[in-house]
C-alpha cells in the first residue's frame, strides 16, 4: 500500500545549523545525572554517544529534544538558545530505542 501526504514545508532551527551544549547540567530531584558537558555538533556532522545504562546518553538527547528542563548551561541550535523553548518549537525528533519494536532480531543479524 502507499500512502501519500503533502507536507507544508516551514522553517525550523535545525535545518542547516548545528548544535551547541554549553556547560549542559541537568539533574532529577537534587541528584545530579549529567555533570557539565560542552560539545558542538556541526551542519553534516555524526556524533555517536556511547556509554553504560545510566550513563546519561538519553538524558543528552531528552535535553536537546526539550524533554527534560536542564539545571544549568545552555543548548544552541545554530545561534539561537532554545534552553527554554518547548519541543515544539525547536523543530527537531526524537525516536527512542525499544527493543521490543524488533524482537525477531539479534545483535549479530
Amino acid at each position: 500500500m502507499l500512502m501519500k501526504t503533502t507536507v507544508t514545508s516551514s522553517p525550523s532551527l535545525a535545518g542547516t545549523s548545528g548544535i551547541t551544549l554549553d556547560s549542559l547540567r541537568v539533574s532529577y530531584h537534587g541528584n545530579v545525572v549529567l555533570k557539565p558537558l560542552s560539545l558542538t555538533i556541526e551542519p553534516g556532522e555524526v556524533l555517536a554517544l556511547i556509554g553504560p545504562s545510566g550513563s546519561g546518553k538519553t538524558t543528552v538527547l531528552r535535553a536537546i529534544a526539550g524533554f527534560v528542563q536542564p539545571a544549568g548551561g545552555r543548548i544552541l541550535i545554530g545561534d539561537t538558545d532554545v534552553t527554554q523553548l518547548p519541543p515544539y518549537q525547536r523543530g527537531l525528533a526524537m525516536v527512542v530505542q525499544n527493543y521490543a519494536l524488533f524482537p525477531h532480531m539479534k545483535g549479530g543479524r
